[in-house]
C-alpha cells in the first residue's frame, strides 16, 4: 500500500474519544468527498497510576502533542452522551461505578483533551480551526461498540480491529471522523 501524503491544500481532521484509560484518535485528510484514514491509535494513560487525575494529566498532555504534531483544521471530540449506561466506567477494583461517577469521569477525560484543543484553537485562530463536539448517542446512530468496530473495518482498510482496545476506542474516533464526513457533505448540499 502506498503511503498517503497530505498536501499544503488538504484539510487535516482529527478525531478523539476521550477516555481515563485510553483515547482513542483517527486522522483524516479531506479528499473531495471521502476522508482518508492518515494514522489512528490510542494514547494510553500510565496505568501504575491510581489516581485518576494522574491519568487525565497524562491524556491531556499527550493529547495536546499530538494536536501540536498534526495540526489539523478540524477538530471532533465526543462528549457525555446524555444517558450514559450504568456501569460502562469501571473503579480500580472492577466495580460498575454509578453513573453520576461515570459521567464526572468521563467529563474529566473530556475536558483534558479539550484543554488541548482549545490552546491549539486560541494560537491558530478560531477561524481557522473548527471544532466539533458530539454525544455518543448521536453519532454512534445506536450501534454497539463491536458492531461499529466491525463497520470501520469494512470502510477503512487502514483501520485494524486486532490493533484496538477492548473497547475500540479507535473505531470509535475512526466513526467520529466518518460522522463529521457525513455531516460535512450535507452542509454542501
Amino acid at each position: 500500500m502506498e503511503p498517503k501524503i497530505i498536501r499544503p491544500a488538504d484539510r487535516v481532521v482529527l478525531a478523539f474519544d476521550p477516555s481515563t484509560r485510553f483515547t482513542g484518535y483517527a486522522v483524516g485528510v479531506v479528499r473531495g468527498t471521502a476522508v482518508d484514514l492518515i494514522e489512528h491509535g490510542k494514547i494510553r494513560a500510565d496505568r501504575s497510576a491510581d489516581k485518576v487525575m494522574v491519568r487525565v494529566r497524562t491524556m491531556g498532555l499527550d493529547s495536546a502533542a499530538l494536536i501540536e504534531r498534526i495540526k489539523p483544521d478540524d477538530i471532533i471530540v465526543e462528549t457525555p452522551a446524555k444517558q450514559m449506561p450504568m456501569g460502562t466506567i469501571k473503579d480500580k477494583h472492577g466495580k460498575p461505578v454509578t453513573n453520576v461517577q461515570g459521567q464526572a469521569l468521563y467529563g474529566t477525560a473530556v475536558g483534558a483533551v479539550m484543554m488541548g484543543v482549545w490552546n491549539y484553537q486560541n494560537r491558530k485562530g478560531a477561524d481557522a480551526v473548527r471544532v466539533v463536539t458530539t454525544a455518543s448517542d448521536v453519532w454512534s446512530r445506536g450501534k454497539k461498540k463491536h458492531q461499529r468496530a466491525a463497520v470501520m473495518e469494512m470502510a477503512y482498510p487502514e483501520y485494524s480491529r486486532a490493533a484496538d482496545t477492548k473497547t475500540f476506542d479507535m473505531a470509535d474516533a475512526v466513526g467520529l471522523m466518518d460522522w463529521w464526513n457525513v455531516m460535512r457533505l450535507k452542509e454542501l448540499l
